[in-house]
């Protein structure tokens, strides 16, 4: 099955560097809050974006030299799984070069202080150009770790982790528009 026959109303070509619309938010945050749905469009997300197959157990390690708490690594990684099944959803025709992606998701990672210096706000990382976007991170988060843990300081760290996981996309799309290297 395709990310496209999945949601075909919610492409936005420009993700990213443009916000997702009001419609497109809410389908996708109704659509995520379904039982399952996370870890099942993040599936998705991963086998067809080679991208998201190497950012998220990079960006997942980075936490675990970071956090003690098994619950906030959950949240954490959670805020990465569902930030990439939105980008699956809005943009599912992206590709990458899986080896140049490797090199960029590396470089991108490499700098875990910068990283973890945007855990200081990462709400204000992503809200500034993309509301709606992150509009959708924060309520599916709220859902699925209030009825986990009944804790609402986790969402932090669910959005800690949806924010790095878009700065290191960020990143990637970045090194390899302006890299000779990544466009071969």
């Amino acid at each position: 099955m395709s990310v496209t026959a999945v949601t075909p109303n919610l492409t936005n070509h420009n993700f990213l560097q443009s916000d997702l619309t009001i419609e497109q938010g809410a389908t996708l945050r109704d659509l995520l809050i379904e039982d399952g749905a996370i870890d099942q469009m993040h599936q998705i997300a991963e086998r067809h974006i080679a991208l998201y197959s190497f950012v998220h157990p990079s960006v997942v390690a980075l936490c675990d030299n970071t956090f003690d708490n098994r619950q906030q690594k959950e949240a954490f990684s959670t805020g990465v799984k569902i930030f990439e099944s939105i980008g699956a959803m809005a943009k599912p025709n992206d590709t990458y070069d899986e080896s140049a992606c490797a090199e960029a998701a590396k470089r991108s990672l490499m700098d875990i202080e910068n990283h973890f210096r945007l855990y200081d706000d990462p709400l204000g990382i992503i809200i500034e150009e993309r509301y709606n976007q992150t509009k959708v991170l924060y309520n599916v988060l709220a859902k699925v770790l209030n009825s986990r843990y009944a804790q609402k300081p986790l969402v932090v760290y669910g959005l800690a982790g949806g924010a790095i996981a878009a700065k290191t996309q960020s990143d990637v799309d970045e090194m390899t528009a302006q890299d000779p290297f990544f466009s071969l």
